[in-house]
């Protein structure tokens, strides 16, 4: 949660964590697409800035004491 946008390959539980708003999902094993994903946060610093807060929001969220004693709470009713 450090506030930066992903640049992330789509292999394992990954994509449920980024999604369209917090970071840019590519297929695995291909530089192309990471140096143009890279690229466009190099072009548009704003969804850059946007997609590192909204990914800091959503994992501060997802994973806060809040949520997690929620979270137990449910399971344990």
């Amino acid at each position: 949660a450090s506030g930066l946008p992903c640049i992330v390959t789509k292999v394992g539980a990954v994509e449920e964590l980024i999604d369209k708003d917090t970071g840019i999902l590519i297929e695995p094993r291909n530089a192309e697409l990471i140096a143009d994903a890279l690229m466009y946060y190099f072009q548009y610093p704003e969804v850059r800035i946007a997609h590192g807060i909204n990914a800091k929001n959503r994992i501060e969220k997802l994973f806060s004491i809040e949520s997690a004693v929620d979270t137990f709470t449910r399971i344990l009713q």
